[in-house]
């Protein structure tokens, strides 16, 4: 029974110091130094700021162009305390949520929809969408949870813009920035 533990043992070393002299052979070969240098970047992505034609654009192609009127609905980025805000860390599992929050401002509408858009480029997230479909008109604000997730190289920082919209065509916008 010794005689084959220590066969075990023996094979397992050796498998052991092969992997591990495999494994400093595949570092030092020239074509991997020069893989991991490209993927394993350091530096956040750099990211371009939309001028505001771009936003223009960006806006209508998500139809969130339309008139604002802020009689008609509001809107505000908040921290966990409740506080408008104008910079959001990006989240994780486990982060304080921050809110986004609609305003209705005396104005019976029966769908809110709550959207989020990066306005940069490069950022994997294009937008996000939350709807609320309430079972009647109502004049009530709406106060809901959301996050801008982590993603490596910084790919989600940068400026964002909140729009929310009823059914009634109110709109109202909101720009804030994700921060690392």
């Amino acid at each position: 029974m010794r005689t084959q533990n220590r066969v075990a043992v023996n094979v397992i070393l050796l498998c052991l110091f092969a992997f591990m002299a495999s494994l400093a052979t595949a570092q030092s070969h020239p074509s991997m130094k020069s893989a991991v240098q490209v993927t394993n970047r350091t530096n956040p992505i750099p990211h371009r700021n939309l001028d505001p034609t771009e936003v223009r654009d960006l806006l209508h192609k998500f139809n969130l162009d339309g008139v604002q009127n802020p009689d008609a609905a509001g809107c505000a980025v908040l921290n966990q305390q409740g506080h408008r805000v104008n910079s959001v860390p990006t989240s994780e599992i486990g982060d304080a949520a921050f809110f986004l929050q609609y305003f209705a401002r005396d104005t019976f509408a029966q769908t809110i929809t709550f959207t989020t858009v990066p306005l940069f480029t490069g950022s994997p997230l294009s937008k996000q969408d939350q709807v609320f479909n309430l079972p009647n008109p109502d004049d009530t604000d709406i106060t809901t949870p959301f996050g801008i997730p982590v993603w490596a190289l910084d790919a989600t920082t940068g400026p964002w813009i909140l729009v929310v919209r009823n059914d009634l065509g109110a709109v109202a916008r909101c720009r804030f920035n994700v921060v690392p």
